[in-house]
């Protein structure tokens, strides 16, 4: 039985396990600088982000992660969601779309008119999967970075 809940401080070791798995299949395990540590603060103690996980039995399978954005254009806010992956092992049994549906409810609670992310260009399995849950992709705006040197610091 998969229970979807917010992240607890108790979770915060699979979440972070989950989260640099995320990071070596996206690629950029070489630059992953989330701890633990970070995860309690950022999430549980500043509330910069929220976490919601799939728990099933104790352990967590799969984890989605938003925190909401101030839009202008609609003068609401819209969720932003920055991660959501399935354990392996645990793929293809709708641990996924039970997460979306709860970030879904979440974000109408919220009053947000939208739930936004982005999708690497490469990652076709989960453009098929976000099709599947009625997103459309979206080509009107392009993403820009501009990274900050903090080098010094």
């Amino acid at each position: 039985m998969i229970a979807i809940r917010k992240m607890e401080e108790k979770d915060i070791m699979q979440v972070w396990e989950l989260m640099k798995d995320l990071a070596t299949y996206e690629g950029y395990i070489d630059t992953f600088a989330i701890t633990p540590k970070l995860l309690k603060q950022e999430i549980l103690e500043k509330k910069l982000a929220n976490c919601l996980l799939a728990d099933s039995d104790g352990e967590v399978v799969g984890i989605l992660v938003y925190f909401y954005q101030f839009y202008t254009a609609q003068h609401k806010p819209y969720m932003h969601m920055k991660e959501l992956i399935v354990k392996e092992g645990f793929q293809g049994q709708r641990i996924g779309t039970q997460l979306f549906e709860k970030a879904k409810e979440i974000a109408k609670v919220n009053n947000c008119w939208s739930i936004k992310w982005t999708v690497a260009d490469w990652n076709e399995k989960a453009k098929v999967f976000y099709k599947r849950q009625g997103a459309e992709e979206d080509r009107t705006w392009i993403n820009y970075t501009y990274q900050i040197d903090n080098s010094s610091e």
